[in-house]
């Protein structure tokens, strides 16, 4: 069993964490811009009109949803190995996932 834990942190030690952060960073951005472009380019449905906040942040949410929900089925398709073991398994492709999802 020691083995097992040692192979997980030699793993995890191969990615750089200055990457996660500069991913965090850019995705910050990135949802306070979208925030900025639909709040001035989308319109809000007239039955939205009392609440614009909500709907805006209901319209980001959705693009974070989209942009997430696709890289995950990429990270699964390109590393099937994740579904046999999902906390050992760490590369940049899947480690910048969870960097940008808890970005927003």
């Amino acid at each position: 069993m020691a083995d097992d834990n040692s192979e997980i942190k030699s793993v995890g030690s191969d990615v750089d964490r200055r990457i996660a952060f500069l991913v965090v960073v850019v995705s910050i951005v990135f949802f306070r811009i979208s925030n900025l472009v639909t709040s001035k380019y989308i319109e809000t449905p007239p039955r939205a009109a009392s609440d614009p906040w909500r709907w805006r942040n209901l319209f980001v949410s959705w693009i974070h949803a989209i942009l997430c929900g696709s890289w995950d089925i990429m990270c699964f398709t390109a590393y099937p190995e994740m579904l046999e073991d999902l906390d050992g398994h760490m590369n940049y492709f899947t480690y910048t996932l969870v960097a940008f999802s808890t970005a927003l």
